[in-house]
């Protein structure tokens, strides 16, 4: 069994692998991938100190470049249940550290070299496509009277109603982060009572992760005004 990076394939039973897996979960509390870190750690064989140095040489070009498919295959080529397609990522395949070359003791450089390198990737999962997700309700007024202090010539100003009723204003705002592509905001919660001219809609620059854009930040704002009091709950992603 061996364990091919990009073009460069390792000897066979050269490399110890360990893989190890972490789920990532966004604000709403929902899993959308896994982090996935490989880590090999391997001897380089060779006849002579010279063949040696030509080995470490094409290790460390093939590992100088990020973005590749990495597998684990059987003798006869075919693809284990161990692989890291970059195409299958968020962000690329990335090689995090190595080659290194830790060990000096022994007859290390005589004609072989051990070394590790570690590689790690997000896995994206199907289904979840919100990352974060909040929205606020915010009211001022209560639709009761409205008053006004009227100057007088002498004492206090009086205090006297000029309307049984007052408009109630209902501010409807949030923000919301999609994983591959803006999401969609939610609509006003009471339509037929929104100021169109004061709806506020934003996009901001989504993250550039090995070549591919991810992580698309959205806000909406709405306003909403009526001589009644407004009942309402902000949306809620299950």
């Amino acid at each position: 069994m061996f364990v091919r990076y990009r073009s460069y394939t390792h000897d066979d039973n050269e490399v110890a692998l360990s893989i190890s897996s972490t789920p990532l979960y966004g604000d709403t509390g929902y899993r959308y991938g896994l982090h996935k870190v490989w880590r090999l750690s391997g001897v380089l064989q060779a006849d002579t100190q010279a063949e040696l140095t030509g080995k470490i040489r094409q290790l460390e070009q093939a590992y100088s470049v990020d973005g590749g498919d990495l597998t684990f295959r059987l003798a006869d080529g075919t693809v284990t249940a161990h692989s890291l397609l970059n195409k299958h990522t968020m962000g690329g395949v990335r090689v995090t550290s190595g080659p290194t070359f830790s060990r000096g003791e022994g007859a290390e450089y005589s004609t072989f070299r051990s070394y590790e390198i570690t590689l790690e990737a997000d896995v994206l999962a199907a289904g979840r496509q919100i990352l974060s997700w909040q929205e606020e309700v915010r009211a001022t007024g209560s639709g009761g009277p409205m008053t006004k202090y009227i100057p007088v010539l002498r004492g206090p100003w009086v205090r006297q109603i000029t309307s049984e009723t007052s408009l109630v204003t209902l501010v409807q705002s949030g923000s919301a982060v999609g994983l591959q592509s803006y999401p969609v905001p939610p609509g006003p919660l009471f339509p037929i009572h929104e100021e169109i001219s004061r709806r506020i809609y934003s996009e901001r620059t989504p993250r550039l992760r090995g070549g591919t854009l991810w992580e698309f930040p959205i806000n909406w704002s709405y306003t909403m005004e009526a001589p009644v009091p407004f009942f309402a709950h902000p949306h809620v992603i299950r």
